[in-house]
């Protein structure tokens, strides 16, 4: 199931006053995404596990030759977690941030992001064609209604040249909530989980935006909660509970008890004190083809 733009929209606006107390994986993804732009941009000493791997070394060569970030596009802000990243990186970058949710903007500049901050769509980006040395983004693109159109949009405000590095969220995330419910029979509950791109998927649809594939690789993430009910409350928290339920919401009666009684019996967290969820993070780096001209 994928949500509509408008119950994105809302959803994450809702979420702009406590995304920040229950958004410790997205802090963590933002981190390790700056990370892979310094690994690409900056000391070839400085590397992330999603970029090291052989066969990339002579392409990271060739990336940092060409590379420059003057002028940086983070797409889907939130409340300014990469921006902040992006700074210690980027120090003389001029930053630009987007989101489709106002209210987030409005906390990223009350959090002083140090970017220009501009209210859209990742699918319709307000930017002049080649404005951006580099479009970066952070678990944002399992949201796209259309993943061709944004990495489209993407690729059209990139320089020739210009790099896009995001994370993104692959199918084998919250894997035990799906199965839990699954078992407990809540057909509906597990059908209406969002499905997300597989990393083949991700791949030709950034060859199919005219983006050339640095690095494509996924990482577990393996993320610790006290029983069904925190993590539910914590994706409500960060805006993620759109695909999870619809129009009713998720906390209702006999099928949570359910799905926590089967959640906790098969995914203990390690030493059986709370529950484990998986998120599989597919960090990815591309290079805009578009000749200059």
């Amino acid at each position: 199931m994928r949500p509509d733009k408008d119950t994105i929209q809302r959803s994450f606006a809702r979420a702009a006053d406590t995304y920040d107390r229950s958004s410790a994986l997205q802090k963590e993804v933002a981190s390790d995404l700056a990370r892979c732009v310094e690994t690409l941009v900056g000391s070839p000493d400085f590397g992330h596990p999603a970029f090291e791997r052989a066969g990339l070394d002579r392409m990271l060569t060739e990336v940092r030759l060409s590379a420059r970030t003057e002028k940086v596009l983070d797409v889907g802000c939130g409340t300014g977690n990469l921006v902040a990243e992006l700074k210690k990186v980027c120090r003389r970058a001029r930053v630009y941030a987007s989101d489709i949710a106002l209210p987030m903007l409005l906390k990223a500049r009350e959090n002083r992001a140090e970017a220009t901050l501009v209210a859209s769509d990742c699918e319709s980006l307000p930017f002049a064609s080649s404005s951006f040395d580099m479009v970066t983004s952070s678990l944002t693109y399992q949201w796209a209604a259309s993943l061709t159109a944004a990495f489209r949009e993407a690729e059209r405000v990139l320089r020739p040249g210009g790099l896009f590095v995001f994370s993104t969220l692959g199918p084998s995330t919250l894997n035990e909530l799906r199965a839990s419910y699954k078992e407990a029979r809540a057909s509906s509950k597990a059908s209406s989980l969002m499905e997300f791109k597989k990393m083949d998927e991700v791949s030709e649809e950034l060859s199919g935006a005219g983006l050339e594939l640095i690095s494509l690789e996924s990482l577990p993430v393996f993320k610790r909660y006290a029983d069904l009910r925190e993590l539910l409350r914590t994706l409500k928290n960060i805006g993620a509970s759109p695909p999870l339920d619809r129009n009713r919401g998720l906390s209702v009666g006999s099928v949570l008890k359910e799905a926590g009684r089967v959640y906790a019996g098969k995914f203990p967290a390690p030493g059986g004190d709370g529950i484990i969820a998986t998120y599989e993070v597919i960090f990815t780096a591309a290079r805009c083809k578009r000749t200059p001209g």
